[in-house]
């Protein structure tokens, strides 16, 4: 199961017990025989420290699932969060990335 809107890359799994990580930049984490709840973080205001953008791919041919980080202009996004206006402390997160 995928999940999102913590804005924090992490994943449980459960194969007999209950493990519980945060996947790594390149990482491919194996789901098969596992049950699995996958969060690959966010594109946009992210909790974890690391302002790029997170995000997943699904290899169903290997049961596996990477993920990945994007470089994004960050302070184009910052000004049109503010021009908008919407709460600044919305576009001063994004480049912190908390």
């Amino acid at each position: 199961m995928f999940v999102g809107h913590t804005h924090v890359p992490l994943v449980f799994t459960e194969r007999g017990g209950i493990e519980a990580m945060v996947p790594s930049e390149g990482n491919r984490i194996s789901y098969e025989g596992a049950r699995l709840i996958y969060n690959p973080g966010a594109v946009g205001q992210p909790r974890d420290g690391d302002p790029r953008a997170a995000y997943s791919i699904v290899d169903a041919s290997s049961n596996s699932i990477g993920q990945y980080r994007v470089e994004y202009n960050v302070q184009e996004a910052r000004a049109d969060i503010i021009e908008a206006g919407l709460p600044r402390i919305l576009g001063d997160r994004l480049t912190l990335g908390c």
